[in-house]
């Protein structure tokens, strides 16, 4: 869209699940109204407005405050003052808590729309109405959803789309962390980079002093029907599928229906996430093959036998095959995908491939076991479980509780681009799982179940443990 368009942030929330007024929050030295503003001028609209408080700071750098048409009725009433105040026939929509959004990401939404139509970004059956693009046409839904006490936004949009005033744009899987929503101390930690001096080194250069961002860490209790069964030291943001995924793989939960609620506690209890289950008699503390402290870093400190882990998951039984070029594309498609690791560089990945190399999900945590619980609570929670005919990705090495995690998920196929232990190879043999290890470059090391691998012509002369990389080669 070559046309001009005008932009509103919406700051006039009431910041109760924080604490405190959100907007004035500092994201890596910045406050989150700044940040935000900063991104709406880099998209090049003709006026900016600011839908909340006329607090001293906005009013004294001149900005343009509209106050809500009606108290107490959300956002869709910022979106209403700014519609009625604009001169231009687009206005672009922008959530103070949504900091993860780019720049380049509202281009997108800019450029797809028209003057009569504007863009709503979709996922699972839902919209994320509060970055987005609305034609003024839409006012009048607006106003009338307003004047009979309708403030839902989601069906603000559903009405729009009905009208044919909103086209869908689905979120593809690496831009669903752009919609982070900042509505907990939690959340805010995924999004904000803390920021700390670093010395940086170079021979060529010498020594260079400057700030760096740096990966979050804060610990996580989880609560089964009352009792705490661990906490997890783990990068904030989808606790309740980290929740989830510790069900899973603890055997405590098999299908969505097994959990009646997941919860998340507000700041005066702390860190804390409440798993009530449908049939709390069911709960079995004996099954936990945890210790009540589970590090970031290495997971858990100790673990049941193996013969444990084995009667409660079955071996895989899933033939299905993967071409040995798809999995060798792996490692770019993971870095292409992973916006927090290239910011701080201290972040695990667990990706989740289908068999043509096509990204499903993708979750990031400084401890790769709880990166792990992530991807697999959203596979839960989304009741895509057990996940056949899929092949998941670890940026860092494979343990045995690792492949643990992906049995009770149904994975048949694990990649690394680091090392296997020992321990990992035999349960992935006796699991009937697919390792693999050193996946880089042009190389990688099979180490159980080669049979679901299709290797490339000319390479049949390969061992039977090892494709296009040896031992002696694997750190290179």
């Amino acid at each position: 869209m070559s046309s001009p368009f005008s932009a509103v942030l919406l700051a006039g929330g009431r910041s109760r699940r924080m604490g405190r007024d959100k907007a004035f929050i500092n994201i890596v030295g910045v406050p989150l109204w700044r940040k935000q503003l900063d991104t709406l001028e880099r998209t090049g609209p003709a006026k900016i407005f600011i839908a909340g408080p006329s607090h001293a700071e906005w009013i004294a750098a001149g900005y343009d405050i509209v106050s809500d048409v009606r108290d107490a009725a959300g956002p869709l009433a910022g979106i209403v003052s700014a519609m009625r105040r604009t001169t231009t026939a687009l206005l672009l929509v922008l959530a103070v808590d949504l900091p993860q959004i780019t720049v380049e990401y509202l281009r997108q939404l800019i450029g797809a729309s028209s003057e009569r139509v504007g863009i709503v970004p979709t996922r699972e059956n839902r919209f994320e109405p509060l970055a987005a693009t609305y034609p003024i046409e839409a006012l009048a839904i607006a106003e009338r959803h307003l004047l009979v006490g309708n403030y839902s936004v989601q069906e603000f949009a559903a009405q729009c789309v009905r009208e044919e005033l909103l086209l869908k744009r689905p979120i593809s899987p690496t831009e669903s962390q752009l919609f982070l929503n900042a509505n907990t101390p939690a959340d805010l930690a995924l999004a904000q980079c803390e920021t700390r001096p670093v010395t940086r080194y170079a021979v060529a250069r010498g020594a260079l002093e400057q700030p760096d961002e740096i990966a979050a860490e804060a610990p996580l209790e989880i609560r089964v029907e009352g009792h705490s069964v661990a906490v997890v030291m783990r990068t904030p943001g989808h606790d309740r599928e980290l929740a989830a995924g510790f069900l899973v793989t603890e055997n405590l939960v098999r299908s969505p229906a097994d959990v009646f609620d997941i919860t998340q506690c507000g700041a005066s209890e702390g860190e804390v996430v409440k798993v009530t289950l449908t049939n709390p008699a069911t709960f079995d503390a004996a099954k936990l093959t945890r210790h009540v402290f589970s590090s970031s870093s290495c997971g858990v400190c100790s673990k049941a036998t193996i013969d444990a882990v084995r009667q409660s998951f079955p071996a895989i039984e899933d033939e299905c095959c993967v071409a040995a070029g798809t999995l060798l594309g792996l490692p770019d498609a993971l870095r292409a995908a992973q916006a927090t690791f290239n910011r701080t560089g201290g972040l695990h990945a667990c990706a989740l491939f289908d068999l043509q190399g096509n990204l499903v999900a993708l979750r990031e945590d400084v401890g790769r076991h709880s990166a792990l619980d992530k991807l697999v609570g959203q596979a839960l929670l989304a009741k895509q479980l057990p996940l056949r005919g899929h092949v998941l990705l670890l940026s860092g090495r494979v343990s045995f509780e690792m492949m643990q995690k992906a049995l009770a998920a149904g994975i048949p196929i694990v990649v690394a681009i680091s090392a296997p232990t020992t321990l990992a190879i035999d349960f992935a043999c006796e699991s009937n799982q697919t390792l693999v290890g050193f996946l880089r470059g042009e190389m990688m090391n099979i180490y159980a179940c080669r049979e679901r691998i299709a290797l490339t012509p000319g390479s049949a002369g390969t061992s039977p443990a090892v494709f296009g990389a040896s031992k002696k080669t694997r750190g290179a």
